[in-house]
């Protein structure tokens, strides 16, 4: 009798650890560029930043869905981890809130001007579609105090800035001559910060703000790279994406200290990426420079999924063994370079992500 009341207290000791760190978020709104984009451009008449053709898709959803690699992103591992369905894009019109939704959209930035020629969502417009979303969601619950309570334990991701500063800046001279890195650095983060405010006003608590990666160093960087009799990376883009970071750090620590209910954590990408880059062979990439799928130089000349000029002297890539490559296309990573920063990202130290990762930001209760 005895041994079977020790045996039943560790059995319960053991399940209450358990729980006690299972997830408890209802929901998942992610936010930002083509890093997440879970397909919104389809939906967008006019937009010129769309890749609902394969072979995008081709490895996990065996068809083009609109995300911009061959299988899932970050979004997608961490809605996986949590239990919860695989967002929808948020111009879906089948689309269901009810357990969150994407509002990405790739090629967007920051700033209003960085989306405007590309027919795409930016930022701002993002939020306003969460607006209404978080509107819809409190009427249709018909309890604001159970609707601010499901707003506060969902988690909110961000990534963007990386096309403000690649198109709107670097490909820019004019701007370049006139306005100086650190003033247009500010300039994002000041919309980074009106983004993150206003996602605390319509009642979101738990968020996870990624930084920039390497810029300089996707196969289109090192095209353009290339240009300039560089080798390797391109030294100007990497150098705009830490002065990014370290101002996007800055403001997260401000945050932390002026919305002290907000637990805010930031995913350290740039390390993450760079160490994968400096151990390639063993994460098992035999490419780390070169797209696996477009032509031309860095297989970056010619994009993923479209047709080369007519005599065009390159190879066309097609995509073939995406787990043997970091990148898909010439700007985004594979499916399995997503699952290699997600699972630091979900279950890493300070290096990967502060001050708690994803996992723990999961279980914790506003």
């Amino acid at each position: 009798m005895f041994r079977f009341l020790i045996a039943a207290l560790l059995v319960a000791a053991a399940t209450g650890a358990l729980e006690s760190e299972r997830s408890v978020v209802p929901a998942l709104f992610a936010f930002g560029d083509s890093l997440l984009d879970a397909g919104n451009n389809v939906y967008i008449a006019n937009s010129s930043a769309r890749v609902d053709f394969p072979p995008y898709g081709e490895t996990f959803f065996h068809r083009p869905t609109g995300r911009f690699t061959n299988g899932r992103t970050i979004a997608d591992f961490l809605a996986m981890h949590l239990g919860l369905p695989l967002l929808r894009p948020s111009l879906d019109p089948a689309a269901n809130f009810s357990k969150g939704a994407n509002f990405a959209s790739g090629g967007s930035g920051l700033l209003e001007s960085t989306s405007f020629d590309a027919g795409v969502f930016s930022m701002s417009s993002q939020i306003k579609q969460f607006s209404q979303v978080a509107s819809k969601l409190t009427k249709e619950m018909g309890n604001a105090a159970h609707a601010k309570q499901f707003l506060s334990q969902a988690i909110y991701i961000i990534t963007s800035g990386s096309n403000d500063i690649g198109i709107t800046y670097l490909e820019n001279t004019t701007l370049q001559q006139t306005v100086k890195p650190q003033e247009f650095i500010q300039s994002l983060i000041h919309e980074y910060n009106k983004t993150i405010l206003a996602l605390h006003r319509l009642g979101a608590r738990k968020m996870a703000i990624f930084e920039l990666g390497v810029l300089g160093c996707t196969p289109f960087s090192r095209l353009v790279a290339s240009t300039m009799n560089e080798t390797g990376c391109l030294t100007q883009a990497n150098q705009m994406g830490m002065l990014f970071n370290a101002n996007l750090e800055q403001l997260v620590r401000d945050l932390r200290s002026q919305l002290p209910d907000m637990k805010i954590a930031l995913g350290k990408t740039l390390n993450i990426f760079t160490g994968i880059l400096n151990n390639a062979t063993h994460y098992g990439f035999a490419s780390t420079t070169s797209a696996c799928c477009g032509a031309g130089p860095f297989n970056a000349g010619v994009s993923c999924g479209r047709k080369a000029p007519p005599n065009y002297p390159y190879k066309v890539a097609t995509g073939k063994k995406p787990s043997r490559f970091l990148f898909w296309d010439r700007v985004h990573p594979t499916e399995v370079a997503y699952s290699l920063v997600f699972k630091q990202l979900w279950g890493g130290d300070l290096r990967a992500i502060e001050p708690f990762n994803l996992k723990q930001l999961s279980t914790m209760i506003d």
